[in-house]
């Protein structure tokens, strides 16, 4: 939990909340988060993920404006250990941006280098055209 208090303007600034939950064999787990800043969004999000066998390991993440009801934003991502490294494919579906596939190959050793070779976006918004935003 973090958040800020702006004592000038005496309004909360934002606040930040994360809960995660892990099974005890850690095979599966939750995430729950709460975003709020008064000035320009409220939303959650939560991740679930799960481990399917020593190879394979699938997780979905959401995040949802509570304001609106809207989901802005949807990700589907399958894992796959290849000894040495880990191999991601992601789908993610972003409110008013579009639809994108990626993969993402990560060092086991060294997990913060990532080699993405994704960004293959497709059904992107173009520049002036009808949104479904609000809708």
């Amino acid at each position: 939990l973090d958040s800020a208090y702006g004592t000038q303007i005496d309004k909360i600034k934002y606040v930040n909340f994360d809960l995660y939950l892990q099974t005890l064999n850690k095979k599966s787990y939750i995430n729950f988060g709460k975003r709020f800043q008064p000035a320009y969004d409220d939303q959650v999000t939560t991740e679930i993920g799960h481990k399917l066998n020593s190879k394979w390991t699938v997780r979905t993440y959401q995040r949802v404006d509570v304001v609106d009801g809207i989901l802005k934003e949807q990700e589907y991502t399958i894992t796959r250990d290849l000894h040495c490294w880990l191999m991601d494919v992601s789908f993610n579906e972003t409110r008013t941006q579009g639809d994108e596939i990626w993969l993402v190959f990560t060092m086991k050793a060294f997990p913060e280098m990532k080699l993405d070779l994704g960004g293959a976006g497709f059904n992107k918004r173009k520049a002036g055209s009808q949104s479904s935003e609000g809708q």
